[in-house]
């Protein structure tokens, strides 16, 4: 599941008692969500999603505006049964792993392969199955787009299972178009109008599941969904009054959105945001201390193949070496050549290869919003350190190499580190960014490492009992072993995307 994270990840050992602000002070966070109004037509797009899996899975409400309904017994059955949700609280953690899953897209690089013909994951009966749903689409006269991802599949599923648990009253109503706000974000973001879209569910779908017949539910439900709105369903023409393209949920998120409020000090758990973006970039949760403990034999053998540690003296050796040296001791002066440098040619003068990867970095920080100055005038790549450590300690930890005591200890001297370094998250994301590129010849891993840091830094949180750690806390106001100033990095109120 976490493939590429797992191939040069280290930990850190223990370092001494934990110890942390003292005071007794009210902290009031940022907000899960700030963005500028704008003109829109309300949360009514929002409910274009969770329609193509309903064609074949089950009906959704036409609306969330009204209570849910009192005959919702079969439906809490199938829920049951199928999902494993039973109350407001499975719904709730189901919902927010599948968000973390379709986040990663880690299907996305085998479904590509397969579109190109070349061996994936997807062989034998399920490129059969996709060659069919293929020749489908074709034969209803549909154009198929150059360009498909698995993705769509992960966001149908989210959207319609989010509107049934609302039908059960599992999901409040602002949960609900929150869920459906960050789907519809995120399906902007990866398809270019909903031919792609749904091209991208029904061979997806075809490509996982046995059913045929949901290949020619869903293609007729996009025919209904694009037609002229004279069909039998609420639904029909509902795609073509709200093109993809145009849907905008800025308005239903500052309606809806949670207030992040911490009382007193920030307690350890804040310390959970380091190790967190490796975490989100490979879709797996990162709220516990714990990651991925259910694949702890598979953590053991990736620790032993790829960080040569097989017991916790070689992990916490490994883990020593990032805290104290790491790449930094290296890269920090192809850091400084390279920074603040962009047409420079003279000023910029060091490996040919590793200078495109920086500035194809700094490009895509820059797309993603970033302030020019901000990653100019990144002096160290120490994040990238930080990052990789506690990612691997809390490996270690779910493998059974390091032990709790000693893992808070090191998340604590992290912070530490963390604070005397950066003012911000921002920061922290862009010393990883840059570090990543200067490191690694990955550049799809790179591109994920920025998508799940913008996520991190303003995502949207439909659950907020599962808020981001990056949100939940600044970096400056993390629980320390000594104590440094706190340095706000961006005004209250400002977003990281306009």
């Amino acid at each position: 599941m976490i493939g590429w994270i797992l191939s040069g990840l280290t930990a850190i050992r223990a370092l001494g008692m934990r110890v942390g602000l003292r005071g007794d002070v009210r902290i009031h966070g940022p907000r899960a969500r700030r963005r500028r109004s704008v003109v829109s037509a309300g949360p009514e797009p929002l409910l274009c999603f969770g329609l193509l899996m309903a064609a074949g899975n089950g009906p959704v409400s036409s609306s969330l505006l009204r209570e849910p309904s009192e005959g919702a017994t079969p439906l809490v059955d199938e829920l049951a049964e199928c999902w494993g949700i039973r109350d407001a609280r499975t719904a709730r953690s189901t919902l927010q792993g599948m968000l973390l899953e379709a986040h990663g897209q880690q299907l996305d690089g085998d479904f590509k392969r397969l579109q190109r013909n070349e061996s994936s994951a997807f062989d034998g009966e399920q490129r059969l199955r996709w060659q069919r749903a293929k020749q489908a689409w074709l034969k209803a006269g549909l154009v198929l787009p150059g360009e498909l991802s698995m993705a769509a599949h992960e966001y149908e599923c989210i959207a319609w299972l989010a509107r049934r648990c609302h039908a059960c009253g599992y999901l409040t109503e602002a949960e609900a178009w929150l869920a459906l706000a960050w789907v519809a974000e995120a399906a902007i973001r990866t398809f270019a109008d909903w031919q792609a879209y749904a091209a991208s569910f029904v061979l997806g779908q075809a490509t996982l599941l046995r059913d045929g017949q949901q290949t020619a539910l869903a293609i007729r439900a996009f025919k209904e969904l694009v037609g002229s709105g004279k069909g039998a369903e609420a639904s029909a023409g509902l795609w073509q009054k709200y093109p993809l393209a145009g849907i905008r949920v800025a308005e239903v998120v500052l309606q809806w959105e949670h207030v992040i409020e911490m009382t007193g000090l920030p307690s350890r758990q804040t310390l959970l945001a380091f190790g967190a973006l490796i975490a989100t970039s490979g879709g797996a949760r990162a709220d516990t201390l714990a990651l991925a403990p259910h694949e702890h034999e598979l953590n053991r053998l990736w620790l032993a193949e790829h960080w040569r540690a097989t017991d916790r003296d070689q992990v916490v050796q490994r883990l020593d070496w990032l805290l104290n040296d790491g790449s930094r001791g290296k890269l920090d002066a192809m850091l400084e050549r390279f920074g603040g440098a962009a047409g420079d040619p003279e000023q910029a003068a060091g490996p040919v290869v590793r200078r495109v990867r920086f500035d194809q970095a700094r490009r895509a920080l820059l797309k993603a919003g970033h302030d020019p100055e901000s990653i100019d005038e990144c002096r160290t790549l120490l994040a990238y350190d930080l990052e990789r450590a506690a990612f691997g300690a809390r490996l270690a930890y779910s493998a059974g190499l390091l032990d709790e005591d000693h893992l808070w200890n090191a998340l604590r001297h992290m912070a530490r580190q963390a604070r005397a370094a950066f003012d911000c998250w921002e920061q922290y994301l862009i010393s990883v960014s840059l570090g990543h590129a200067l490191a690694n010849e990955d550049w799809e891993a790179g591109k994920r490492l920025i998508r799940s840091g913008m996520e991190l830094l303003d995502g949207i949180t439909p659950f907020a009992e599962f808020p981001s750690p990056w949100q939940a806390c600044p970096l400056a106001l993390l629980p320390i072993l000594h104590p440094v100033a706190p340095v706000a990095c961006r005004a209250p109120g400002d977003s990281y995307r306009t």
